[in-house]
């Protein structure tokens, strides 16, 4: 248990639960629905964010945390990068597997001066601080 290391769902949750509560989630934050108890949102303002994996629940850590201030998002993929075209091997009805931007993505190029902030095969075993 690292301190500043978080799941993707309890970032997403809890800050998703801090907006409906009043719409902040830094020091300000204030609890109107429920209880008071459990653990505060947790803020990516000022901080570098690494986010591991993809697909829409990396999609929406990424965009969370720009939203949020970060002042640097890393996107860490095992795969490599896809192909800009569907390759020979991937034929309808087969998802095409081509490369992709979603909004997270394009947001985050914003912060990171105009760079896609993915690293492809990148395989994570552990942290270690």
């Amino acid at each position: 248990e690292l301190q500043g290391v978080h799941m993707a769902m309890d970032f997403l949750t809890l800050n998703t639960k801090a907006l409906l509560d009043g719409g902040n989630v830094g020091k300000d934050w204030r609890r109107r629905w429920g209880t008071s108890s459990g653990p505060p949102p947790i803020d990516a303002s000022g901080k570098a964010a690494v986010v591991i994996g993809g697909g829409d629940t990396g999609n929406d850590v990424i965009g969370t945390s720009v939203r949020q201030g970060a002042r640097q998002v890393i996107n860490l993929e095992i795969m490599p990068q896809a192909p800009e075209q569907r390759a020979q091997n991937n034929p309808w009805p087969h998802w095409p597997m081509v490369f992709r931007t979603d909004y997270g993505h394009q947001e985050a190029k914003l912060i990171n001066e105009g760079n896609d902030i993915r690293e492809y095969c990148v395989l994570t075993k552990e942290f270690i601080g």
